[in-house]
């Protein structure tokens, strides 16, 4: 049996000067032996060949070449923001900043907020944020009046959705349209009261 691979071999060592020496004879029998032997035991393989690739004891699992590098979780949330109003005068590198607490103290971020109200009005606030927690819905509306109104008014509005589906009483009243007209008067009126108080 000729080897190629032998005789490429032997041209290559040629070439870098090295003396070729022929092949051990016991070496190329082993060889042989052991190309005859996983041929058989292929032939075996594709003739009982089933659907799925099961072996014995359990099934091989990829290892994913980018292992190293982790998604971000779905529920995390990266805000890159500018958060203070005064642009910096010249680029600087800060250093010593081990904590999350640490930045917001240097850098002590701010923005102001021009709100619009429902009559067309603007009002203007200022946030300032001392912490993560200060970038949630309620820390962000603890700082803003406006918001703290807006926030009770929408409660308001809960509260009244949730009776007219609860009570029946109240949804027949408001279904006829002269009762309808009769109980929005009387809330005018105490209103009016209520305001004059």
């Amino acid at each position: 049996m000729s080897y190629p691979f032998y005789a490429a071999f032997r041209k290559v060592r040629r070439m870098l000067g090295f003396v070729p020496r022929a092949p051990d004879e016991k070496v190329v029998e082993k060889e042989e032996e052991k190309q005859n032997i996983s041929i058989s035991i292929n032939n075996q393989n594709t003739d009982t060949m089933s659907m799925f690739n099961y072996g014995v004891g359990g099934n091989e699992v990829k290892v994913d070449a980018n292992e190293a590098i982790q998604d971000i979780q779905e529920n995390k949330t990266l805000l890159a923001a500018k958060l203070t109003g005064d642009d910096p005068v010249t680029p600087e590198i800060i250093t010593g900043l081990r904590t999350v607490e640490d930045v917001f103290r240097y850098f002590r971020p701010s923005i102001e907020v021009e709100h619009e109200t429902a009559d067309g009005q603007s009002r203007k606030e200022e946030f300032n944020f001392k912490n993560l927690g200060d970038f949630t819905p309620q820390g962000i509306t603890q700082q803003s009046t406006y918001l703290k109104e807006m926030s009770l008014q929408q409660e308001q509005y809960n509260t009244i959705i949730r009776q007219i589906k609860t009570n029946k009483v109240l949804r027949a009243l408001l279904e006829n349209a002269e009762s309808k007209e009769a109980f929005i008067k009387a809330l005018k009126a105490v209103a009016t009261e209520l305001q004059s108080a």
